[in-house]
């Protein structure tokens, strides 16, 4: 399932208009999907909705199947952050172009790193509104890579061990 139909599905669902009836003022900051090696098998989005009025965002889990609402959490960013909203009209790549061309990227700088999982979250940061796609790999390492959701440039890419996360 692609996003605009994860979003669709979404915003027609009785769990959703229950719960915007009460966050009128709340909006979309992200839209997660993690991949196998395949990523035409992936179907399962979550995408969270921030309410400014408390600081928490909700998470919808969206698949072929059903929708469903996790519970209201705190924000994982400093205080004083600001957690912008995305502009779905100035997304033009969409996820598989997205994962294309970071996969592209990969296999031309990165040859060596075998990509198992992907992990992609469309965001707006300050960066701007990008598909911040990471790569787990079979040799211990992440690669992130930060693809421009309106143009589909690559704007940063960076391998990281995972021995040196702490």
């Amino acid at each position: 399932m692609n996003l605009e139909n994860a979003i669709s599905k979404l915003k027609s669902s009785k769990e959703f208009k229950e719960w915007f009836s009460n966050n009128k003022d709340a909006y979309m900051t992200y839209a997660f999907i993690m991949a196998e090696e395949n990523c035409e098998n992936s179907s399962r989005w979550q995408i969270g909705y921030y309410n400014r009025d408390n600081r928490k965002v909700t998470a919808f889990n969206v698949d072929k199947n059903c929708v469903s609402a996790e519970k209201e959490q705190d924000i994982f960013n400093k205080p004083d952050a600001e957690v912008k909203e995305i502009d779905l009209g100035s997304v033009k790549i969409g996820f598989s172009e997205a994962i294309e061309k970071a996969d592209g990227l990969r296999e031309k700088e990165y040859s060596g790193q075998h990509a198992m999982k992907r992990i992609a979250i469309l965001q707006n940061i300050d960066a701007g509104q990008v598909w911040n796609i990471t790569f787990v790999t079979s040799s211990f390492k992440t690669l992130n890579v930060k693809v421009d959701a309106g143009s589909g440039e690559v704007i940063s890419h960076e391998l990281i061990s995972l021995f040196e996360f702490k």
